[in-house]
């Protein structure tokens, strides 16, 4: 699977003059990965990984029950907080197509709950298409579509 962090846009006010901020991207059962720290209130990001992966009954049902995490920190000196976050929807990858592209994703303020801090423009690719596996893996698994499917 391959991530870009292709930007992101803060509305006003949600970054201290002079800070810098960085992302940080928790997918699947990898380390959580993190972009250099950018400064000013209007970073260019353009980060992109790479993750290696067996597409096996676990990670599908990650893929239809989880989600990816994207928070932003502010930098203040030695030290940063998380200022906002966003969930990256996975379902959509279980259909045709292996790529999710959302342009505008809003980022929601921690210290403000149900503001909007911003948007992220972030592009999610697998390397092959798993939708038939998927539907394998429901067949073979009635109790776990069940299970999804409350969800």
């Amino acid at each position: 699977a391959e991530l870009w962090l292709r930007g992101i846009e803060y509305n006003d006010g949600l970054v201290k003059p002079g800070n810098s901020t960085f992302a940080v991207i928790d997918f699947y059962n990898f380390e959580s990965q993190t972009t250099q720290w950018l400064p000013g209130d209007r970073p260019e990001f353009d980060f992109a990984t790479c993750f290696k992966l067996t597409v096996d009954d676990l990670f599908l049902r990650y893929l239809a029950t989880e989600v990816c995490v994207l928070e932003i920190c502010q930098a203040e000196e030695a030290d940063y907080d998380v200022i906002a976050r966003c969930e990256i929807p996975l379902a959509p990858l279980l259909d045709s197509r292996p790529a999710l592209i959302l342009d505008r994703l809003p980022i929601q303020a921690i210290r403000n709950a149900g503001r909007i801090a911003g948007y992220a423009h972030i592009e999610l690719r697998l390397a092959l298409p798993v939708s038939e596996l998927y539907q394998l893996f429901l067949d073979r698994h009635p109790k776990e579509r069940a299970d999804i499917e409350k969800a």
